[in-house]
Order: structure tokens, then sequence, then C-alpha cells
């Protein structure tokens, strides 16, 4: 006998106030969570890119569609001089906070490395299965760009990707695993949340102080690119002279105006909410420290 959960998914109406999601990766990922709606906690691996910011809205949006009482724990790796990794995966998952309306995440875990040849995703994700701040971890990997549309001469891509496996157990998912990034991209246009993708960024340069990023030049940067182009879209982003997270930081609105915003909408009769942002701080800090001792 099919719950009300799995029932609710066949309704087409969207009554006022439901996060709408088309139906076709938002259905994968429905039937990834059905699957798991009395799981605790959910780790989400976020790096700021394209494909880890869609799975954590999907996750986080159908969590609060269907009421669920699973929480999202964003799980963020660091390397090297990339330390603004961290901080757009963090604003991203503020982000969606404030598009789905519900604060549904437990405290984020990162890792920070000196070189990226340190990191061990098993050992981290052994040590959140051991501990328990995590039941399951959903991943955002995709699938590599035929070789004949985007050549790879300096060998630079995840081979690995070229053919993935399909990952799906009790304990690691990856339902995007045979998708190319130009679908992942579409996907935000169909959600109308084209502004969220335009917030990630996918540069994997190595950070100098007079590098631009994202550098338009590194194998994620290209893929990307051929991903707009694929879907006859282009990116704002390609000609920004500063970084991303520097030109949104610019751009954003400043807090001590809030009290003014909140005023002036009540003036004229605009509804304002401030979605307070949860404490920033990080299930374990220095747990990269533990393996180079």
């Amino acid at each position: 006998m099919e719950n009300t959960h799995q029932r609710s998914r066949k309704q087409k109406t969207l009554f006022k106030g439901e996060i709408s999601m088309s139906s076709t990766i938002s259905d994968n990922i429905s039937d990834i969570m059905i699957k798991r709606d009395t799981l605790k906690y959910i780790g989400v691996q976020m790096s700021g890119g394209a494909d880890s910011t869609l799975i954590a809205y999907l996750i986080a949006a159908h969590i609060v569609k269907y009421n669920l009482k699973t929480r999202l724990r964003r799980i963020t790796f660091g390397f090297g001089n990339k330390s603004e990794i961290l901080k757009k995966a963090e604003d991203i998952q503020y982000t969606i906070t404030k598009l789905i309306g519900k604060d549904i995440w437990e405290d984020p875990y990162t890792a920070f490395y000196e070189h990226k040849n340190m990191h061990s995703i098993k050992d981290q994700l052994t040590y959140l299965f051991d501990n328990d701040l995590i039941d399951h971890v959903i991943h955002g990997v995709t699938k590599n760009p035929p070789i004949e549309e985007l050549p790879d001469h300096e060998n630079t891509r995840m081979v690995e990707r070229d053919e993935p496996v399909l990952y799906d157990n009790e304990y690691w998912s990856a339902p995007f695993y045979n998708l190319t990034k130009d679908v992942i991209l579409q996907e935000y246009f169909n959600l109308g949340i084209e502004s969220l993708l335009f917030d990630t960024c996918s540069c994997d340069a190595n950070i100098s102080p007079k590098l631009i990023v994202p550098c338009g030049a590194c194998w994620w940067c290209k893929e990307r690119q051929w991903a707009f182009n694929k879907i006859g879209k282009l990116s704002h982003q390609k000609n920004w002279k500063i970084s991303v997270y520097k030109t949104y930081k610019k751009a954003s609105i400043n807090p001590k105006w809030n009290r003014s915003l909140q005023l002036e909408c009540k003036k004229n009769k605009i509804d304002f909410e401030i979605i307070e942002p949860q404490k920033r701080k990080t299930v374990k800090k220095s747990y990269a420290d533990n393996f180079l001792k």
C-alpha cells in the first residue's frame, strides 16, 4: 500500500506556496528520497559548483515540500590556497535556505587540506558515519561531455567520469552520475532558479594573487562554458574582472539596512522576511589535521 508521500508525488496540481519542481531530474531526486525519507541526517557534498548546488537545492526543496523530518548536513572540503571554496559553499547554503523559506540544515562539516593529495573522501565519510553525523551521503558527480565535443589536450579531466558507474546503495547516492552538465544547467532554467546557478563557480585553477576566478582556462571552466553553449545560454560571469565571490559580496545589500527596508515594506504593504543565518560553526574544524600528524 503506497504511503501519503508517494501518493502526493503523483498529484500534478501545485498548491499556493508549494515549491515547484520539474519532472525528470526532480523525480529522480524524489525517487531517491522516498527510499530514505525516514533518515535523520543526509550529507550533501557541496563545493560551490553547479552540480552539487542543484543536488542540495532539490533535496532541500523535497524535504520542505513533503514536510520531512530529515535534516541536511553540508560537507565541504578545501585545498591549498582555495579557502574561498568554503565561503562560496556556505553562502550557497544560505541562498538555498532563503529560496525554500526554511532552515533544514545541521551544522556543516568542513575540512581544509594544504595539498589535495592529502584528502581522502573515504576517511572523511567513515568518520561522519561512525559518529552518527550522517546516515546517507549524496554526491553531485556528473558525466564528462563527449571528448569529440570538448577535447582535453592537457588530460586534466577526471577520466572516470567518461564512463561513470552508478552509485545508489544504503550509504551513497549519485543521482546525476549519467548526466552531462548541459542537462544540469538547463534544469536551473526549467525551475526558474537561474539566479542560484549564477551564484555558483566551478573553477579549479590554482589561485594566485593575480588570477581572476573563474579563470576560463581550466577543464571545469571549459566544461561549464560548453554546457552554456550547448543549451544556447550565455554565462553572465564570462567577462567578470574579479572573482565570483567578490562580485556578489560587492553587490550584496548591507544588513544594516534591514530595519529601514522592513519599515519601508510595511509602509507599502509589501511582505518582508529576514531569514537569520544559522550559527557558522563546523562539526570538527581540524579533522584533517588528525590524518597529518
